[in-house]
């Protein structure tokens, strides 16, 4: 007779994990799971239910089924349910059932990789999601600590994925995967102590972390296959309410992006579930159910068997270049993976450098970085690197930088080291602001010397690459809306010079205004100049430091002004760099902009040419040279003016006389000069000469001259004919 006495056993996912390796003979394909996007499984599962005494009565087994479960056969009837957070359970109930109770069944489960491809700008947080949002269980997330650590892990990150990313990637960081916590069970607190545990433990600290910011957060319990140990294991994740449900996996890094081999049977807001459950009544006193011959409930891993794995190609559409493939001993550089628009995921990349026998010869501040991709836009991955001391004179090096990243192709790039490159160019760059708000324009200008006209230059953020040439001077100036709130980087350079890192703030309360720098008047070489700086009173400013083509200084505020007082040592454009300091000297604020010095113009007359003359006039070629940014250049004699044009002949009709005459000429901003000429035009016997000051430059004889002096010949070979026929007795005979 049946006593009534009902009986449960529950499995709980977050107390249980299982490791099974599967046979070669099973499944022999190479898996690399962030590449999988589709695949089948066998999902072939027997239990067996007994009672220790006795029989059993009114049997009910819950089993957690994923998703995406086909059944194709089972061994007793079955219904399929849902629970209140909308997880499927197959359930199987035998009013008197015998004991030992076998079930089993057969299904296909059908796994697709989950790509973020778009997000709401603006989502709420619905009634419906509260349970996820608050703290609950093991998830402390109203402890005010977590709050803090969590901004303070977010500090520069903009969007809410790139939060969530940072939150991954810091938890990922922090946690060391040790297989020793799988049965522990350990707290937040424990977790944060020890640094150490398993992926339920990644899990519940991410979402502890990720809750306490306001993100909805809940477990993502099923199988996944581990790559380290070539493995298919029980595993735990984590899911992120952002207008809708992104996948986030803190163990293996995966956020966004979430591949094939992670398959889903539950969903929670607590990391205390079930995954099989099951009751009965006994008939004996005292006996107890048992599931299996124990009284462990669980779905191990070895029920599960790949049939198809379907994976993508990695990622080639990428591009990885150094700010410049030339370098010498001490130089600093970047190298930078563009990575295109597609869609929203976390990519951790390596970057490795050479060594020649067994020392770097260049150091990269860190050779692992991540970045945070978006459908929008490209994003930038960006190492510094350094070349070091140790390099051999009259030593080449050919230096590759080896790329290495989960979804990308293998790659490298490389590098060309010498202890010293010639024909470099020197890149001076600045920001416009160094504050700045969100949408507001900013500028970055630079200069590239000796000759730099048309090199391309660069600038790189995170999220942006522009070029343009340069102009005729060597200058460029770059224009572009400012970014998200946050400390920006702009890395600029050319492939011949030298590397500019400069730093500028975006804050949305950054409404004090911009600094007037204005020059007194056009600056020129070799004379003095001055600068004067106008900064609104809000800044408060005490004192000025500023700096301009290898020239510094500093100067005190007189109520809202101050001047910069230099004298420009060569011709060209630089940029000016005001710096406005507080009483203590601190910094409050930096501007730049490009300032030009001119170079002095002035003509000078190299040479004359005689075409020809008659008795009245002389054709005349002066050549003239000038230097300088002059724009009209004229000749003024006789009353006379003549255009000249620099750097050619201009040809002068002066009469036959002596002439005194000024080249003049104007230029940029006015600029002015003169230079007295006298010009003497030739008579029948002179010579041609031009007297600039005091240079005099003769000239060849003019044709007159050259005619008279070929009559002349002419008549002495005549006479030196007849006196040769006189001498040598030669007759005439005259009939």
């Amino acid at each position: 007779m049946l006593m009534g006495v009902e009986k449960k056993l529950f499995a709980s996912f977050a107390l249980l994990q299982f490791l099974l390796l599967i046979s070669n003979a099973a499944f022999s394909q190479e898996i690399t799971p962030l590449l999988v996007e589709s695949a089948q499984y066998s999902f072939i599962d027997s239990h067996t239910i007994s009672s220790s005494s006795g029989g059993m009565s009114e049997l009910r087994i819950n089993l957690s089924i994923p998703e995406e479960m086909l059944i194709s056969d089972s061994s007793h009837y079955y219904t399929i349910e849902r629970n209140l957070e909308g997880n499927r359970y197959l359930i199987v109930e035998a009013k008197n059932p015998p004991s030992p109770f076998i079930y089993s069944l057969n299904a296909t489960i059908l796994a697709e990789e989950q790509v973020l491809t778009s997000l709401e700008a603006d989502w709420q947080v619905g009634p419906s999601m509260q349970k996820y949002a608050r703290a609950a269980g093991a998830v402390k997330s109203d402890d005010p600590f977590f709050a803090s650590l969590a901004k303070n892990i977010t500090k520069g990150a903009h969007s809410d994925f790139e939060k969530i990313s940072a939150l991954a990637e810091w938890v990922n960081a922090y946690v060391e995967y040790d297989l020793s916590y799988i049965d522990k069970n350990a707290g937040v607190y424990e977790i944060l102590e020890s640094k150490r545990g398993v992926c339920g433990d990644y899990s519940l600290l991410f979402i502890t972390l990720a809750r306490s910011l306001g993100y909805p957060a809940r477990f993502a319990n099923g199988y996944a296959y581990s790559d380290e140990q070539h493995i298919w294991i029980g595993h735990a994740w984590a899911e992120v309410y952002l207008g809708k449900w992104v996948g986030v996996d803190p163990t293996w890094l995966e956020v966004g992006h979430i591949d094939a081999t992670h398959i889903t049977f539950s969903r929670t807001a607590t990391n205390e579930y079930s995954t099989a459950e099951v009751s009965a009544k006994v008939s004996a006193q005292g006996a107890q159910l048992l599931w299996d011959k124990s009284g462990e409930v669980n779905l191990p891993a070895e029920n599960l068997f790949p049939k198809k794995i379907n994976m993508r190609e990695k990622i080639s559409g990428f591009e990885l270049e150094p700010s410049a493939y030339n370098l010498q001993k001490g130089d600093k550089f970047i190298a930078y993976l563009k990575y295109p628009a597609g869609d929203y995921r976390l990519l951790r990349l390596s970057l490795l450098p050479c060594k020649t026998e067994g020392e770097p010869i260049v150091r990269l501040e860190r050779e692992i970085t991540t970045i945070t991709t978006s459908p929008a836009q490209p994003s930038y991955a960006i190492w510094e690197g350094e070349i070091l001391q140790n390099i051999d004179s009259n030593t080449i090096y050919k230096c590759p930088l080896s790329l290495g990243a989960d979804y990308l192709q293998p790659s490298a790039i490389y590098l060309n080291i010498t202890e010293k490159q010639e024909g470099r160019l020197l890149l001076d760059a600045g920001t416009y602001k160094s504050l700045i708000r969100p949408g507001e324009m900013q500028k970055i200008s630079a200069t590239l010397s000796p000759f730099g006209a048309g090199e391309r230059v660069f600038v790189i953020e995170k999220n942006m690459k522009i070029s343009a040439l340069a102009d005729a001077s060597g200058s460029v100036e770059f224009e572009f809306e400012a970014g998200e709130s946050g400390t920006h980087t702009a890395y600029v350079f050319s492939r011949n010079s030298n590397l500019a890192t400069l730093t500028y703030e975006v804050d949305a309360g950054a409404g004090a205004g911009e600094i007037e720098i204005i020059p007194q008047a056009p600056l020129f070489e070799g004379e003095g100049g001055s600068v004067l700086i106008r900064a609104p009173d809000s800044y408060g400013a005490s004192s000025l430091k500023w700096s301009w083509d290898g020239q510094s200084g500093t100067s005190q505020f007189f109520g809202s002004t101050a001047q910069a007082n230099f004298t420009p040592s060569t011709y060209g454009t630089h940029l000016f760099r005001a710096v406005l300091l507080d009483k203590g000297n601190g910094e409050i604020y930096r501007q730049s902009i490009p300032l030009e010095a001119m170079q002095k113009s002035y003509a000078t007359v190299e040479g004359i040419r005689v075409i020809n003359y008659n008795n009245e006039k002389t054709l005349v070629l002066l050549a003239v040279s000038a230097t300088g940014q002059i724009e009209k250049l004229w000749l003024e004699i006789n009353g006379s003016e003549f255009e000249l044009i620099a750097g050619t002949e201009n040809e002068l009709i002066l009469p036959l006389a002596e002439h005194q005459g000024t080249i003049y000429w104007e230029g940029k901003y006015g600029m002015k000069g003169s230079l007295p000429v006298i010009v003497r035009a030739p008579g029948k016997d002179d010579k041609l000469v031009i007297e600039p000051g005091l240079m005099q430059a003769q000239e060849k004889y003019p044709l007159a001259q050259l005619f008279m002096q070929s009559i002349a010949a002419l008549i002495i070979l005549t006479i030196a004919y007849f006196l040769a026929r006189k001498k040598f007795g030669h007759k005439s005979h005259f009939e």
